[in-house]
């Protein structure tokens, strides 16, 4: 049994939509009651557990078909994703492969490796599904109705929710952590005290009572620490503080624009601001009986002050808008299971020495990032121009941020 796949043409770079087409011959087959079928897959290789999509398969001849000497032409519809990416722990490829029934054999089947890549200069009107495992995989709605684009607004909506959930769940987390480590500290710390006490003769009191002595003394800890966040929560709604992107998908070469709004309701001196840019690439690996082993690499850092220090009066409103260019290769975000690019912005502010907030929003870098409804606008207030992308450095910014005061 001898198949031979072919492309069409001599490059093998593919944008979604985009037809791949080639044939099949078939040089010798027996008769095996399977179909031959030629098929387009990903899978992820390098560090940790391998990933791989579901494929795309199109039917050339049903089973028994007489195909022996045969050449059968095809087109298939290049995926809209995932992307295909060669990071430091993993590369994520495609392949088009051509064999008999859905699973291979050796000797009968034949492929070629091909290149899946978004169009740079295209609107982005939906990011595929695949992409985002983190916002699709892992979400029943969107699992059901198997959606394989998701528009941009449902992107950014999962986004935020995401953020709303964390935040939700910041304190029931927080507060099991802090038992936990507590728990353990003061048991070590306990230890030598029973000690003592056996020493001193009192070992049956301390047993009695050094366990509930210790949860007691965790529990007020947990306690201590939910109290911080309360404040610390109180603060930011006497601040009168709101953050928040200008668009949450954006694409190498343009800047991120932050805003950061204050309207105090008190009072208030800030100590300073700073948004850091941060983009991660992460590979997980196990093995039977043992948790899994994640590593990480930083791909991207860029941090920008965002606000002097200050004393603001009740009442005063005034927004600071920051922007952070991001290099013309950043890579695209992606997580599967096991593999994942993420990137996020990190709001920092300072209140005192001791006392800041913080908070987190994640977007999402594609390709073909661009505005949909202000591609062709080169005076866009939220995207570079083409001549400004064209002739400047990627991480070039004259005015990283400005201040806008309001009465």
């Amino acid at each position: 049994m001898a198949l031979d796949l072919e492309l069409d043409g001599t490059v093998r770079a593919f944008r979604p939509g985009d037809p791949i087409t080639g044939r099949v011959r078939v040089a010798t087959a027996t008769s095996t009651g399977r179909p031959l079928i030629v098929a387009v897959s990903w899978r992820t290789t390098g560090e940790g557990d391998v990933d791989a999509g579901d494929e795309q398969v199109v039917e050339l001849a049903a089973p028994d078909a007489a195909i022996d000497g045969r050449t059968f032409p095809f087109s298939v519809p290049a995926p809209s994703g995932p992307l295909s990416y060669r990071g430091r722990t993993f590369s994520l490829e495609w392949r088009v492969e051509a064999r008999l029934g859905l699973s291979s054999q050796p000797g009968a089947s034949s492929w070629q490796d091909i290149t899946i890549a978004a169009d740079p200069d295209a609107p982005v009107r939906g990011v595929a599904a695949k992409q985002l495992f983190w916002l699709t995989g892992r979400n029943t709605a969107l699992r059901d109705d198997g959606a394989t684009v998701l528009p941009r607004e449902r992107v950014i909506r999962l986004l935020e929710d995401q953020e709303l959930f964390d935040s939700r769940a910041q304190p029931t987390q927080l507060g099991c952590l802090t038992l936990v480590f507590a728990a353990g500290v003061l048991g070590l710390l306990a230890f030598p005290v029973l000690m003592t006490a056996e020493w001193l003769g009192a070992g049956e009191t301390a047993s009695n009572h050094g366990m509930t002595i210790v949860f007691v003394l965790a529990a007020l800890l947990v306690a201590v620490m939910l109290a911080l966040l309360a404040v610390e929560r109180r603060m930011e709604r006497h601040l009168g503080l709101t953050i928040s992107l200008a668009d949450r998908i954006v694409r190498p070469g343009d800047d991120l624009v932050c805003t950061i709004g204050v309207r105090p309701s008190r009072p208030i001196t800030i100590a300073g601001a700073e948004v850091c840019v941060v983009a991660e690439e992460s590979s997980t690996g196990s093995s039977p009986g043992e948790a899994g082993d994640t590593t990480r690499v930083e791909l991207f850092q860029s941090t920008v002050a965002a606000l002097a220090s200050r004393a603001f009066r009740t009442g005063t409103s005034e927004q600071c808008v920051v922007r952070i260019p991001l290099p013309r290769d950043a890579a695209a975000t992606f997580e599967s299971r096991h593999h994942g690019v993420r990137w996020q912005a990190r709001v920092s502010l300072q209140l005192t020495r001791r006392t800041s907030i913080e908070r987190t929003l994640r977007f999402v870098v594609h390709p073909s990032g661009a505005l949909g409804r202000q591609a062709e606008r080169a005076d866009s207030p939220t995207q570079p121009s083409a001549q400004r992308r064209a002739g400047s450095p990627a991480r070039s910014c004259q005015r990283p941020w400005r201040c806008c005061r309001f009465p």
